[in-house]
């Protein structure tokens, strides 16, 4: 997938995108990864290198994916946050909820559900973006199994 980056941001992240879904489909799966350019960390006063300016706030990344479902129509956005975690132990941040979405061809508005997975190691921005059609039993079962199924490769030391 293509996904628009502004112009000054095109030297300091690279994104890739995966999906499935579209306008006949009920359920779309948006799979994101974002690598970011590494910042030099500026001491702080103890000598030690501030890493804390490099972390990613994985709540405005999801902030962010929100904003975008609202520009493309989504309304009444019910939205709640918790931990997550993969069946092989990576932690990231869970925000789901409900919303109106419209659909593209019809400009009908059908009752949905999403959820949005994100992950953040070193310079990394992992996100899986889940959207589907509420009170279908099948796409239920297809987003259980996806979310069953999440792996994430620990990165290793490059030596």
């Amino acid at each position: 997938m293509e996904i628009p980056i502004p112009e000054e941001m095109k030297s300091k992240i690279k994104v890739a995108a995966f999906g499935y879904g579209g306008l006949n489909s009920t359920i779309d799966i948006v799979v994101v990864s974002t690598k970011i350019a590494q910042q030099n960390p500026q001491p702080n006063q103890e000598g030690q290198s501030d890493t804390k300016e490099n972390e990613v706030d994985l709540l405005q990344v999801a902030e962010e994916q929100l904003k975008q479902l609202e520009a493309k129509g989504a309304q009444n956005i019910i939205t709640r946050n918790e931990q997550f975690i993969t069946p092989n132990g990576q932690e990231g941040i869970k925000t789901f909820g409900t919303a109106d979405f419209v659909l593209p061809v019809t400009g009908k508005v059908e009752k949905g559900n999403y959820i949005i997975l994100g992950f953040t190691a070193q310079n990394i921005i992992q996100q899986v973006v889940l959207i589907w059609k509420q009170d279908d039993t099948y796409a239920d079962e297809i987003i259980d199994r996806v979310l069953n199924s999440i792996e994430l490769l620990k990165l290793e030391e490059e030596e």
